[in-house]
């Protein structure tokens, strides 16, 4: 009897062999409502609706496939079979009904690289760690476990099989508070971790030496994590880039950022940071890239050496409303002296001084700058000599200030001649003419901004009409947003509606044909004095010489 059932199951088997065999050569069309395929160089296919209980099978030129809103909630030890007749590299489980994954439930999905498991908060997380040991050997690239309101992982849930391989594993959104790098200790490839939209508020690192971006980003992080490990040895040492945006942050100190030598992005935007402290950067080598939009709330006081980097590129300020017209908060000589390899400044949404002096001050050192964008920073008028020493700026943004029209453009645009972008967006400018810029300046120029100011559409305006038709291109957003700001009975109009003639704008008036009919008078009375004084004379000469021979 046992050898007679080992029997039919062994034909059973190959029977269950010889018909998926068969099935696996048949043509097959994308599962039609529940699929939606695309066939391209790497075909992919998204299934979805409530309806949907099982994993149906897919036409062969798909390799990337997704699971969302369906009602599967077990996938059993073959629920994935239809799979495997696909070379399988991504699948993607997000917002369906998951309670459970067997543990063999990926066995023979040999080219898988890629697992995303998100918005799946009934999963059991004891049969996803189960499941693992299914997943083929030092193939799996990428984790994806984000949004499924965990609340903790557990200290061996990478443990059952050893992910070599791995190089990014994402955890966004779900509801950490506490998590330990133990815990990723086994990955010893991993490049990336991304831990944001947690609740963190305590970490602790391990060494991961092949680490180069992490990304912590709105947790309740209370401070700075320590990067430094025994003998000040660094957890991370090939860190690139590092995001701590959106932390309860208050505090930076000299000593806040050590221990990440190779560390060249850095990422404080909307922290609770107050003031910037000296040399608070200083001891990242490799920095190039600072980000602090929106620090402070508003950033209060900066320290004259806060910037001191002699490595840092681009510095973005934007949205701290820091008060550079308040010279008690910063010191104008030294703010920006010791980081003078500055490329890109961006510090929109700050206040900027109304006096050329202290604005030439601040930009004094920074001759390598390309970018400076300068947008809502109360602007009233453009500081003379500040940018005619920036001979590399290509890129100018002046947008949403209060400027107004202006004279001495050579001490304003003069010497750029870099320049390609200027934007002087949503001012107040009433005109533009030939004094304007410096002609160079607008032979040069690949891009214009001048869209949303209040133009003037009078007779003034004339010169830059011309000039529209003939370098139009350059021009920006044109014509749609350039319109007449007055007068009164043109407000709204189009500029390019607005179209002055040389007769409009230079009429005869009767006085000059006044003027000149008694400019001719004038001079005829003068000629005819002249010549009866000159005749006068003649008779004058000839009388006394007669008297003389008589």
């Amino acid at each position: 009897m046992i050898l007679r059932g080992c029997i039919i199951c062994t034909v059973g088997l190959l029977v269950v062999e010889f018909a998926f065999g068969d099935l696996s050569n048949d043509p097959v069309e994308c599962p039609q409502p529940f699929c939606l395929c695309q066939k391209k160089s790497r075909g992919s296919a998204v299934c979805s609706g409530r309806s949907l209980h099982y994993i149906p099978r897919l036409p062969k030129y798909v390799y990337s496939v997704a699971f969302t809103n369906t009602s599967i909630s077990f996938i059993e030890t073959f629920g994935l079979f239809n799979l495997t007749f696909n070379q399988i590299e991504r699948i993607n489980f997000t917002g369906n009904l998951l309670l459970s994954i067997d543990k063999d439930a990926f066995r023979n999905l040999t080219f898988l690289d890629t697992l995303i498991i998100s918005r799946e908060p009934r999963l059991n997380l004891n049969s996803l760690k189960s499941s693992f040991m299914s997943l083929t050997r030092l193939k799996i690239l990428v984790f994806d476990f984000a949004f499924n309101f965990w609340k903790s992982l557990p200290k061996d849930m990478f443990n059952n099989y050893h992910f070599s391989n791995v190089k990014s594993l994402f955890l966004e959104g779900n509801k950490f508070t506490y998590v330990n790098f133990t815990t990723f200790g086994t990955m010893t490839r991993l490049q990336g971790i991304s831990l944001a939209d947690n609740a963190i508020s305590h970490i602790s690192f391990t060494k991961l030496t092949s680490l180069t971006k992490l990304d912590m980003s709105s947790n309740l992080l209370p401070k700075v994590p320590t990067f430094c490990g025994r003998n000040n040895t660094s957890y991370f040492p090939n860190l690139k880039t590092l995001t701590l945006s959106h932390n309860n942050i208050g505090y930076l100190g000299p000593k806040s950022f050590r221990c990440l030598p190779r560390l060249s992005t850095l990422n404080l935007d909307y922290t609770k940071i107050g003031k910037l402290q000296d040399n608070v950067f200083a001891f990242l080598p490799s920095l190039q890239k600072l980000h602090l939009n929106s620090i402070g709330n508003p950033l209060k006081t900066i320290k004259q050496n806060a910037f001191n980097s002699s490595s840092l590129e681009i510095l973005d300020l934007k949205g701290s409303n820091f008060h550079f017209n308040i010279k008690q908060r910063y010191d104008a000589n030294q703010i920006f002296a010791s980081c003078p390899n500055l490329k890109n400044l961006d510090l929109t949404e700050n206040n900027m001084p109304s006096d050329d002096p202290t604005f030439r001050t601040i930009f004094r050192p920074l001759r390598k700058l390309e970018k400076l964008y300068l947008t809502k920073t109360k602007m009233l008028n453009l500081p003379t000599n500040v940018f005619t020493n920036m001979k590399l700026l290509h890129t100018l943004h002046l947008n949403e200030n209060g400027i107004t029209d202006w004279n001495d453009s050579c001490r304003i645009f003069g010497n750029m001649t870099s320049l390609k972008y200027l934007s002087l967006r949503h001012n107040r400018i009433s005109v533009i003419n030939e004094t304007s810029f410096p002609e160079d300046i607008l032979s040069r120029l690949e891009k214009l901004y001048l869209a949303r100011n209040p133009f003037s559409c009078i007779c003034d305006q004339m010169w830059f009409q011309n000039w529209i038709q003939k370098n139009g291109s350059i021009l920006m957003e044109y014509p749609k947003e350039y319109s007449c700001g007055n007068p009164n009975n043109m407000r709204g109009i189009l500029l390019k509606d607005y179209k002055p003639t040389e007769k409009m704008c230079n009429p005869w008036n009767p006085l000059y044909t006044m003027a000149i009919v008694m400019g001719i008078i004038f001079i005829s009375f003068i000629t005819i004095v002249f010549y009866r004084s000159k005749v006068s004379g003649q008779y004058q000469e000839l009388y006394i010489f007669t008297t003389c021979i008589s």
